[in-house]
């Protein structure tokens, strides 16, 4: 089943969903005629119109029961034997002791405060160095399109000379499983990366990251299924 993102603004994509739910978005009226879709293997953003053999045949299912993970198995604690009787404790020690205790006891919450704060900041800012990776990676053939397309006057292809096929993009260090070299709805050229490593929330769904270049200003728009946490400013919404 494939993942479908969509648009109703031109601008702002929004996904990924299956094609049981875009079907239904569709048929409740929640996506205009005028609305773009697009999905992996496609060239560029269709209307719902354009894409209606495809969308005609897909049907409506539930989604499977999620699996029950297994029990993890807990190793029988070994025998332990028992300790020698120690001497009684000087007073002196003793308040030393509780003093020290208390001392634990009152920094175990602050303990868990930080805990709190550092850890999601940490992976916060370890996402957004993977998906730094993945700009840096991507950079040459950001160039390889422009100058394409000040060459020809028109946006290349995964097919065009001097470009490859979109699986050899691959790249498992920058997180990168393929790119497609496409033209965007408003003619701009652009590419579409497939990343790996990266998801957006626990059901680990393919994420997505576009580049498209703005002839105009010689700016590249950024835009990605990613949370803006996982993401440098540049491609923040």
């Amino acid at each position: 089943m494939s993942d479908w993102y969509y648009s109703t603004d031109r601008c702002q994509p929004n996904g990924p969903v299956d094609s049981a739910t875009l079907q239904r978005l569709i048929n409740s009226g929640q996506l205009p005629p005028q609305a773009l879709l697009w999905r992996e293997g496609l060239d560029r953003w269709y209307s719902p119109g354009e894409l209606g053999e495809e969308l005609a045949g897909t049907a409506v299912l539930e989604p499977p029961p999620v699996p029950v993970s297994l029990a993890a198995h807990t190793a029988p604690a070994s025998p332990v034997a028992p300790p020698r009787p120690a001497p009684a404790p000087r007073r002196t020690g003793l308040i030393l002791g509780l003093v020290g205790l208390g001392m634990l006891v009152a920094m175990v919450p602050m303990i868990g405060i930080v805990a709190a704060i550092a850890l999601p900041a940490y992976q916060s800012y370890s996402e957004r160095a993977r998906t730094g990776a993945v700009l840096a990676a991507l950079a040459p053939l950001q160039q390889q399109i422009s100058a394409y397309q000040q060459a020809h006057g028109h946006c290349p292809g995964n097919d065009s000379p001097g470009f490859a096929a979109a699986t050899t993009y691959a790249d498992a260090a920058a997180h990168i499983a393929q790119v497609a070299v496409v033209t965007a709805v408003n003619g701009n050229c652009g590419l579409a990366a497939s990343l790996q490593g990266l998801h957006r929330d626990a059901e680990k769904r393919p994420a997505w990251l576009w580049l498209e270049h703005e002839r105009s200003t010689e700016h590249w728009i950024c835009r990605s299924t990613l949370r803006n946490q996982q993401l440098p400013a540049r491609c923040q919404q």
